[in-house]
């Protein structure tokens, strides 16, 4: 009897064969897991190739298939937990959870606590008596999920304060190709120089011999994350589901910046933006993102302003100058966004 779990790639689903990049590609069949345990089955009955998807909005292709099947992990979007340690607040989620609805349930504080247990419910109960909490990583996307932020390491314009996805994940749980499931915890599982031992929750060991390359200083999200005695974690952060499909994960939460303020501005050229970006790095501490606006992306905004909708109240940015700077600042108070902003003037 056929599995039902596996569905035929007809007219239906063809949106799954295609991601933001626009690029579409070929399947035969496709699932929707609930739960781990489905997605073990789905890898264990799978022959040929598997392509992870979330929601797809990436630009690179990741989740376009190339044949095979496709494992959308989309209906996996339940909150599993939430837990508090020392004024710190933890969430565990599935991979399907959207970015956008993790922060309405943070802004609003009510979740669907079905499952939850005591733990986690009087953590909800000290989270709701809390400052408000958010999680920091914010990518182009906010229709993302958050294990495909993972799969990729997702970063954004506030990684300049506070990194990519991958400081910010402090457990997840992972099913590997021949269906084994590896439970990681951050700070646990450590690698001896390049060699890294896992173990399965079925007691089994996997060896891996990790390359010797070294990673770039600089933002960067290509190839595997590696470094000496780095822990196993970070591995599978940042793999684009080649090593693993993620299944759950845990992130840390920080508390919401009371003031949010974001300043573009103008200067003549490039290099004076590079100098200004410069400036800022060293003398404005509270800066949390800094992105750069060349010529051709004010001119699209001229454009999309002469349109109307939401651009249409902005001065026409190119008479204010060739390129930009934008910088968004995270106060503790209006003083000090006031200085910050007077002192990005200057």
């Amino acid at each position: 009897m056929q599995d039902r779990l596996f569905l035929p790639l007809d007219g239906q689903y063809a949106q799954y064969l295609r991601d933001e990049s626009r690029t579409t590609g070929t399947a035969e069949t496709i699932s929707f897991p609930r739960t781990e345990q489905q997605v073990r089955r789905v890898l264990l009955g799978t022959q040929g190739p598997v392509t992870v998807q979330g929601a797809r909005t990436g630009l690179a292709a990741a989740a376009v298939p190339q044949g095979g099947h496709i494992l959308n992990l989309s209906q996996m979007d339940r909150v599993t937990a939430l837990r508090e340690e020392n004024g710190r607040f933890f969430v565990t989620v599935q991979p399907g959870v959207v970015l956008m609805r993790l922060r309405r349930m943070l802004h609003t504080r009510e979740f669907d606590t079905r499952g939850w247990d005591e733990r986690s419910l009087a953590a909800l109960r000290l989270l709701k008596a809390a400052d408000e909490q958010f999680f920091p990583t914010d990518p182009t996307e906010t229709t993302a999920t958050l294990g495909g932020m993972a799969a990729c390491n997702a970063s954004g314009a506030r990684s300049f304060r506070y990194g990519a996805m991958r400081r910010h994940v402090t457990a997840l749980r992972a099913v590997l190709p021949d269906g084994r499931v590896l439970s990681l915890r951050r700070g646990q599982c450590m690698a001896q120089g390049l060699s890294l031992r896992l173990v399965c929750e079925d007691g089994s060991k996997v060896c891996v011999s990790l390359p010797d390359y070294r990673m770039p200083r600089a933002k960067n999200a290509s190839g595997y994350f590696i470094a000496p005695d780095m822990d196993a974690l970070d591995l599978l952060i940042g793999s684009d589901g080649t090593l693993a499909v993620i299944t759950e994960l845990t992130l840390a939460l920080l508390p919401q910046p009371p003031v949010l303020w974001g300043a573009l501005l103008f200067v003549p050229d490039e290099h004076s933006a590079v100098r200004l970006s410069e400036s800022i790095r060293r003398e404005v501490s509270c800066t949390a993102a800094l992105e750069y606006f060349d010529r051709g992306a004010l001119r699209i905004l001229s454009r999309s302003r002469a349109q109307g909708g939401v651009f249409a109240g902005l001065p026409d940015p190119q008479a204010l100058g060739s390129t930009a700077v934008y910088a968004e600042l995270h106060c503790c108070t209006a003083t000090e966004a006031q200085a910050a902003l007077l002192r990005l003037g200057e």
